[in-house]
């Protein structure tokens, strides 16, 4: 779809202004629109803030804490540096067409399905890149197309003038500069395994190495976790072994996928993907269309088995 800047901009303009007046308000579909008319009318003078001063150190110490515990990783995150996001910045500028690989299927869940970890900060980050002009697919397998189908769909009738990225699958070759989140990959052997060593393998597509990449993970069996040791992880056979140019690792894989939109927003896109696209809405509706969480294996509203309302205050401080 074509973007009618013009209107980004206004809409944007009113959420500032809007959140300045109430910083707790909820956007919601029916009531954008309404506040935007009144904004138009009332012909509100509003500037929007810088969003380019951010300490990237302090951000990755936030979602650096191994919080969830899981073997090794912790080791590992004196590897993943604010440098591994300042090159994926200047490689950024090279590219036009962009890929985004997500989605984790939980074979075991209740039901099998893809977790809630990866999609939302996926979606966000392909629509920050949209509003700026790039042009993405979101890929993700066969077994996950119809729930990320779904829930695009909602977000367009929700939000009916924010750009979505193009749904393809991985017959679809990677563009050439290509973003993994949560994405299982092969281990030593060629098996996908989960971290609870249930063989995902059939599930999961052998990528072709674009001609840059980024991975996020938060456990070392995801694409990109193959860039470090993980001497001490547990069970050992789940670590992926495939590399990307640059990694970050994190605590909840959401979390990295966040920064990254957090890190290259304009003041345009920065009030769109924080406000109307917020974790609290993203997840919600990635639940009712069929999103389980990935520890519990519940449909439920939650990420990795963190409670909800301490993984949102993250997700808010990672935007500030």
């Amino acid at each position: 779809m074509s973007i009618n800047n013009d209107l980004i901009n206004q809409i944007a303009k009113m959420i500032h202004e809007k959140i300045s007046q109430d910083a707790n308000f909820i956007f919601e579909s029916q009531n954008v629109k309404q506040h935007l008319e009144l904004f138009n009318k009332n012909d509100v003078k509003t500037e929007l803030p810088s969003c380019s001063n951010i300490d990237l150190a302090s951000k990755l110490q936030l979602i650096q804490q191994n919080r969830m515990n899981r073997p090794g990783l912790g080791d590992e995150f004196v590897n993943s540096t604010p440098q591994q996001i300042k090159e994926f910045q200047e490689q950024l500028n090279k590219y036009q067409q962009i890929s985004i690989v997500t989605g984790f299927y939980i074979l075991d869940g209740k039901p099998p399905a893809p977790e809630t970890d990866g999609p939302s900060a996926s979606i966000n980050l392909a629509i920050n890149l949209l509003l700026q002009g790039k042009s993405v697919d979101l890929v993700v397998e066969d077994c996950c197309f119809d729930i990320f189908s779904r829930i695009l769909d909602q977000i367009h009738k929700d939000f009916d003038f924010i750009p979505l990225p193009t749904l393809v699958t991985p017959a679809k070759p990677l563009q050439d500069f290509t973003i993994f989140i949560e994405k299982v990959g092969q281990n030593s052997i060629g098996q996908c395994l989960s971290m609870r060593a249930k063989d995902v393998t059939k599930f999961n597509s052998v990528f072709a190495k674009p001609k840059y990449s980024f991975g996020v993970g938060d456990g070392g069996n995801e694409i990109g976790c193959g860039k470090f040791k993980f001497e001490n992880i547990k069970p050992k056979e789940i670590k992926c072994v495939i590399e990307t140019d640059n990694t970050i690792l994190c605590d909840i894989s959401n979390f990295g996928g966040l920064l990254l939109s957090r890190t290259i927003s304009s003041p345009q896109s920065y009030q769109i993907c924080r406000y109307l696209l917020s974790e609290a809405y993203l997840v919600s509706i990635g639940v009712s269309c069929g999103l389980i969480d990935g520890v519990t294996g519940l449909q439920q509203i939650s990420v990795d088995g963190m409670e909800f309302q301490k993984y949102k205050d993250i997700c808010n401080q990672i935007w500030e």
